[in-house]
């Protein structure tokens, strides 16, 4: 007899067979469980934190209950309220939340929904804060990039054939071969300056 109470593991392929006196028959049935699928698989993570704002992403159900997913679910809790709250619904498995406040601390959990119901909960995630200073150092990695970009500087060297290049710089190892030529690291040596040299 077939189960009463069936479950994932009981899927697959069944072969009935009746019988009586006059003989028997035998028919074989394939078995599918549909259900509402597993938790998001693992433990949601925050990335991207701003002053008022994170995204969110997670994986998704290792087992989707025999129904593809259609959505998630995000919940949220902050150590102000100190209760799990509807966040928002989406389709894909990360989201960028808004409207954060700086004075507490949140968590987030996932649940997974297909056309058969809800999931359990995900693991929780970490406590995360949102605040200004994930910002102001942005800002200055920022600036520091431009700074270091501002300090490039380039220098086109025509030698007549009388002049070698190591005349004027030790040419040391070659940092890479593109499409129009090789290019080595020069050291000047008047000034100890370091160039990339093009030799095409």
């Amino acid at each position: 007899a077939l189960p009463i109470s069936a479950k994932q593991e009981h899927c697959g392929c069944y072969t009935l067979l009746v019988e009586n006196k006059l003989g028997s028959k035998q028919v074989q049935v394939n078995l599918t469980i549909v259900d509402k699928p597993d938790p998001p698989a693992g433990q949601p993570c925050a990335s991207d934190v701003r002053s008022s704002s994170l995204t969110l992403s997670w994986y998704g159900s290792s087992y989707d209950g025999g129904s593809v997913v259609q959505s998630y679910t995000l919940e949220s809790w902050d150590t102000v309220d100190k209760k799990w709250t509807d966040l928002a619904t989406c389709r894909s498995t990360s989201y960028n939340i808004t409207d954060l406040q700086s004075d507490r601390e949140y968590k987030f959990r996932v649940r997974a929904i297909n056309m058969y119901g809800t999931s359990e909960p995900s693991q929780e995630s970490d406590l995360v804060k949102v605040g200004e200073r994930q910002e102001e150092h942005k800002e200055e990695a920022d600036q520091s990039d431009d700074e270091d970009k501002d300090e490039a500087e380039y220098r086109t060297v025509k030698m007549n054939t009388t002049q070698k290049v190591s005349e004027f710089y030790d040419i040391m190892e070659k940092l890479g071969t593109g499409k129009f030529g090789q290019v080595y690291r020069l050291i000047e040596k008047k000034n100890g300056k370091v160039w990339a040299d093009r030799k095409s």
